[in-house]
């Protein structure tokens, strides 16, 4: 029949059809360049091999490796040498033979609460865990913030939370924590608090909730986010010592900025997994990929942040009719808030791309080609020197915006299974 594809003995729409045929098509190329994911598949058998064995390791996640080299450095009497490059390296070299990270460690001494379990762990049981636990909590937290089975599912084998993974990143719990902050706070505003500050564990993750919070004149959620952090930053102090603060920012903030002043492009050479700059989604590095200057880009970064605020500010000061479209709005500009955002930091993105795809209950071809995007955002960005992710992200952002004052089409059909419920 003209304009129909038949499908175990149906004859579907071409227009539904399509957009289906199209999320197999892109899911598996954008998984092609997730070489991460692609190698330690390769290296499964060896990994399981070697798992209980000394000596070079067959494949080692890059920042999986740095936060386990944190973890058993964190329980030594050498703490603060998690921040000293020379020292951080050496450990890495004389524990992980075959592989160094040869990268500091840059993250606040907040994340080393995740990290010091690590300490009890072998490497690839380490992993195991790291990776499980990670997943396991992020799930739960999605779930319990209301998000449907078929939204997480669909957002766990999303590229940008596949690639997170397979590098032993924290990107996926952080989102979750702001996800479910944004989501609950008008329903359980301490609750959403308490989430907030627990994203601080990766800070760029969590800095858009804040700004909505103080929109709505929700204070009290604020002082949770700010009690929780106190109380997570007393336990690092007790556990690695009130050096560990000074070391922070003597050596990792400082690391961190010089991260922004290197010529791009920057090359990994001790991964082999490509240029640094591949994996960069923010405005700063859209415009350094084409040599802009340092200082202009810094200043294009600023002005994109506060334009994000102001728009957030705006969509949050008033109840609207599809609140889940303006948390989905919410976290597409939380990218815009930082310079330091990589691929993996798209895993709210993931989730929200598929939260109001299941809420319209209808998969449009736009929705595959903003959902596999992070999987070919590092591919696009190496291969023709363009960065356009901060584009891709503005153009999400308008669609959450369109339907925004809308209420959502399943709303009228009375089946509540369709809505992702969320309060004003």
């Amino acid at each position: 029949m003209a304009g129909k594809i038949s499908f175990l003995k149906s004859d579907i729409p071409v227009s539904t059809a399509l957009p289906f045929v199209f999320l197999g098509l892109f899911w598996l190329f954008s998984f092609g360049t997730l070489e991460p994911s692609l190698v330690w598949l390769a290296h499964l058998p060896k990994i399981l091999h070697h798992a209980g064995k000394h000596g070079p390791r067959p494949y080692a996640p890059d920042d999986y490796l740095m936060f386990w080299a944190v973890g058993h450095i964190s329980a030594g009497s050498t703490t603060s040498n998690v921040y000293v490059r020379h020292a951080f390296v050496a450990w890495e070299g004389a524990h992980s033979p075959g592989h160094v990270f040869g990268d500091p460690f840059v993250y606040p001494p907040l994340t080393m609460l995740l990290t010091r379990p690590l300490a009890w762990a072998g490497y690839w049981p380490g992993f195991l865990l790291w990776t499980s636990v990670i997943t396991a909590s992020a799930i739960l937290i999605l779930r319990r913030a209301g998000l449907p089975w078929p939204v997480i599912v669909t957002g766990c084998l999303g590229p940008a939370v596949v690639l997170g993974l397979a590098i032993g990143q924290i990107s996926l719990l952080a989102c979750a924590f702001s996800i479910a902050a944004l989501l609950r706070l008008e329903a359980t505003p301490i609750r959403s608090g308490v989430l907030t500050g627990l994203a601080a564990v990766k800070p760029q993750d969590g800095l858009v909730v804040p700004f909505a919070m103080l929109a709505r004149r929700q204070y009290r959620p604020i002082m949770a986010a700010i009690l929780t952090v106190l109380i997570m930053g007393a336990l690092a102090t007790l556990l690695f010592g009130p050096e560990i603060w000074a070391a922070y920012w003597k050596h990792g903030a400082r690391t961190a900025d010089n991260l922004l002043a290197v010529h791009a492009p920057q090359v990994i050479s001790k991964t082999g997994h490509g240029r640094y700059t591949n994996f960069f989604i923010s405005v700063f590095w859209m415009l350094r990929e084409e040599h802009v200057p340092l200082v202009v880009s810094l200043v294009a970064q600023a002005i994109a942040a506060c334009g994000a605020v102001a728009l957030i500010f705006q969509v949050w000061r008033k109840p609207v009719a599809n609140p889940l479209a303006r948390v989905a709005f919410t976290v597409f500009l939380g990218s815009f808030l930082t310079p330091y955002a990589f691929t993996h930091d798209l895993a709210g993105y993931t989730f929200m791309i598929a939260a109001l795809a299941w809420q319209r209950r209808r998969l449009e071809a736009t929705d595959v080609l903003l959902f596999a995007w992070p999987g070919y955002s590092p591919f696009v960005t190496g291969l023709l020197h363009v960065a356009p992710t901060p584009l891709i992200i503005v153009w999400a952002a308008r669609r959450a915006w369109n339907v925004m004052h809308k209420l959502p089409e399943a709303a009228s059909s009375h089946d509540s299974s369709n809505v992702v419920l969320v309060q004003n």
